[in-house]
């Protein structure tokens, strides 16, 4: 079974690439910041930097036990969460990772008889709501800023500016976004058997293969449906949201981007009186993240008792 659990691993991993690099990517190419192509290969140079260097913090998530049926369990998590993501790339609708997961996980645990530890569920949780408003409120800060900051440059000096901003923040999101989900993925692993250095990157390409995989409905979802934004908001928007998940990496609990970054949009949409957000967009991106995490759970519990 140790074997299984390492492919789903890389299988989960390539979906992800594919389903959140598309989400990331699309945020810089609908506002036209960056071309497809080149955006894909900052993605990719930051989700392997990130799972190499950081994502092994996320194996000290401790959402549960399930003891001899460990096994079983984390097989039953990768399964649901490889089925839930590739219907999620499938149906072009934005859903979050480590809201599957952590679901499946649960409804594992339960079918195996294992312990859920309630008091990190219950803050990986609190994390989930407290996230978005917390980049919600870094976003209206961090815009201000910048603004006073780019007041007093030249066209030459702020055209510099901004492309160096595209390259860091892009960087940065996907770094902080692979340390935490693919890091959490490979922390199944890590529960099962060793994971060599080899392995983590082979994670992290295939990640990087996803990506390369990306679909254009998948782009649209979070950058042009949901909020119209400068190029310097959606900036914004997105470092503060990858600030946040790389925040809640250090205390190795699972985030979500594009959760973060719907604060992280709205925050920085809100910073003038002409604001363009879809609310009806957002509130159903919103509502089927909650479904999701009760869907995940049922699912994860019946795939436990089938394996």
């Amino acid at each position: 079974m140790t074997v299984e659990v390492l492919i789903l691993s890389l299988m989960v991993v390539f979906v992800f690439g594919w389903n959140n690099g598309a989400v990331a990517v699309g945020a810089l190419t609908g506002p036209r910041l960056l071309t497809r192509g080149r955006a894909a290969i900052l993605v990719a140079l930051g989700l392997l930097s990130g799972v190499l260097a950081e994502g092994w913090k996320m194996n000290s998530t401790t959402l549960g036990t399930a003891g001899e049926e460990g096994n079983a369990a984390a097989l039953a998590t990768l399964l649901t969460t490889l089925i839930l993501l590739t219907s999620s790339n499938l149906t072009l609708i934005p859903v979050s990772l480590s809201n599957i997961t952590v679901g499946a996980y649960v409804g594992a645990l339960i079918n195996r008889g294992g312990s859920v530890n309630t008091h990190h569920l219950a803050l990986t949780i609190a994390a989930w709501v407290v996230g978005p408003l917390l980049t919600f409120c870094l976003a209206l800060l961090i815009y201000r800023i910048v603004r006073s900051y780019v007041a007093r440059l030249n066209l030459t000096s702020l055209d510099l500016f901004n492309r160096l901003a595209v390259y860091c923040i892009v960087f940065a999101v996907t770094y902080s976004l692979a340390a935490n989900n693919i890091g959490f993925i490979l922390s199944f692993t890590s529960q099962v058997t060793y994971t060599p250095p080899p392995f983590v990157a082979g994670a992290a390409s295939s990640a990087v293969a996803g990506v390369l995989m990306m679909w254009r409905g998948m782009e649209a979802s979070m950058a042009e449906k949901l909020v119209v934004l400068s190029p310097p908001k959606t900036l914004t928007g997105l470092f503060s949201a990858s600030l946040v998940v790389w925040l809640l990496t250090q205390f190795s609990i699972p985030s979500s981007l594009t959760q973060n970054m719907l604060g992280g949009v709205v925050g920085a949409a809100t910073t003038t009186r002409v604001r363009m957000i879809n609310l009806r967009n957002a509130g159903r991106i919103v509502a089927l993240w909650s479904l999701t995490s009760l869907v995940s759970v049922a699912v994860g519990f019946t795939t436990a008792s089938l394996i």
